[in-house]
């Protein structure tokens, strides 16, 4: 008899509700007897004819219960059935009252040695086999079905992790029979409705498939494969830890922004450090120790170091700007090209000499100091050149350290004063340059470590999306 006929015939068989007799308790008791007389739950009965027996078996998930990754398992509830024909199990209606369906023990009749070979959890299989139903009709067709808590070992590839995809194989075969002896095949017959959705995986794909393993023994072992095909759904990594990280990056850039008397920087720069490794350590606790670096922690990794360089080139603005009153050389002609340029205002910043008094005018300095000249030569009041001589003859007496000409001495006296704030001067418009210029720098590497960090967040989520 072929599988899908004896899958038919058991299917409508088992299905058929108890019809409404006349049997009683005794009834029932006297055909649980005379069946476990007729067979020897020992020994495995035989198929029809010339063929081999045969033993169909379907499963299928009702529940993804926990995925381990560092450990590679797997822990699922499923729902199998196992089925063959026995004819030693096969009675006479009319003996029995109308009896057509019959509840047994498990111990009572012959039972299919089929159990998981990745299993990982013996003890734990053991003792959820004891939710199991076994079901024999007249005709001798045997339905076992099972509700049973497998810990399965599965290879996981967490490179796209959390966007990724995994497939778990659990491989069924008979511990007690070759091929030869018993034909394990399979059919993808469920029940509608069993599957739970879980919260944190999408189910997408169960099949099974059979192979023959020719390697191990004398005689082929046949093996049942059923694949489960599920992904993670990410939206817990994304709001947890994706979306925190990103914030927390965008925080250590906005760094640039803070001045540098502040001296909080580079204490900025470090919090955000230790809060990126905090996060990674979480993620590499999932991981296993393998070589394969999952996505998010590339997505960490990239943004540590964006935030340590980032925090290596505060250092160097940091300098430029502390020791810019030190610094006699004036700015490199390149450079003063970038501060009266329109980049500034681009940058959303002050363009230089607009925040302070603007010394770029070379005949601002000589007017005021021309100005200062014609008072002390002239005064406030015109004076006729009697009183000039006067008060010049008065004044001699009072001045005699500044020799036969003490007129032309105040005039150099105040020359050399005004020479010294020029010079002064100078120095604080080359320090200023030198400021406005580490600002600029500031900005510049803020605009440019945003487009980075935006840049390679856009980049691992378009990877995840194509994985």
């Amino acid at each position: 008899m072929s599988q899908i006929n004896i899958l038919l015939k058991i299917c409508t068989t088992l299905a058929v509700v108890r019809m409404v007799g006349a049997y009683t308790r005794e009834d029932e008791s006297r055909l649980l007897d005379d069946l476990i007389v007729r067979q020897d739950k020992r020994i495995k009965p035989h198929g029809s004819g010339n063929e081999t027996f045969q033993v169909i078996m379907t499963a299928g998930m009702i529940q993804i219960l926990e995925v381990d990754e560092k450990n590679q398992i797997f822990d699922a509830y499923y729902f199998m059935m196992q089925m063959w024909a026995d004819n030693q199990l096969a009675w006479n209606v009319t003996e029995y009252n109308g009896i057509q369906v019959m509840n047994v023990p498990d111990d009572t009749i012959w039972m299919p040695s089929i159990g998981l070979d990745n299993d990982v959890d013996l003890v734990r299989s053991k003792n959820s086999l004891s939710t199991t139903m076994t079901q024999v009709n007249s005709l001798g067709y045997v339905g076992r079905t099972l509700l049973v808590n497998y810990r399965s070992s599965c290879d996981m590839s967490l490179k796209n992790f959390p966007f990724d995809k995994q497939n778990c194989t659990l491989t069924f075969s008979s511990w007690k029979h070759f091929g030869s002896e018993l034909n394990l095949t399979y059919n993808d017959y469920l029940p509608a409705g069993i599957y739970t959705e879980s919260s944190e995986f999408r189910l997408i794909n169960m099949s099974m498939s059979r192979t023959e393993d020719k390697e191990c023994c004398a005689a082929p072992i046949i093996k049942l494969h059923l694949n489960i095909l599920f992904e993670r759904r990410p939206q817990f990594y994304l709001l947890n830890m994706i979306l925190p990280c990103t914030l927390i990056t965008l925080i250590a850039m906005f760094a640039f922004c803070i001045p540098p008397e502040s001296g909080e920087k580079i204490g900025l720069g470090v919090t955000v450090l230790l809060s990126l490794s905090v996060f990674l350590l979480i993620v590499s606790e999932q991981m296993p120790p393998t070589t394969e670096f999952p996505l998010i922690g590339t997505y960490y990794f990239g943004v540590i170091l964006i935030v340590t360089f980032s925090t290596g080139v505060s250092v160097m603005t940091l300098s430029l700007n502390h020791s810019a009153s030190y610094r006699t050389k004036e700015v490199p002609r390149i450079l003063q090209s970038l501060l009266y340029s329109r980049l500034p205002m681009l940058l959303c910043m002050v363009p230089f000499g607009n925040d302070s008094i603007d010394h770029s005018s070379p005949n601002q300095f000589d007017e005021a100091r021309s100005n200062k000249l014609n008072k002390v030569g002239h005064g406030d009041n015109e004076k006729k050149p009697a009183d000039i001589g006067v008060e010049s003859k008065k004044d001699s007496n009072g001045l005699k350290g500044f020799g036969s000409d003490p007129m032309s001495e105040i005039l150099k006296f105040i020359r050399s004063i005004e020479d010294k704030q020029k010079e002064e001067q100078k120095k604080e418009d080359i320090a200023e340059q030198w400021k406005y210029l580490g600002r600029l720098i500031d900005r510049i590497l803020l605009v440019l470590f945003l487009c980075l960090n935006i840049i390679f967040t856009l980049w691992i989520l378009l990877t995840a999306a194509h994985s």
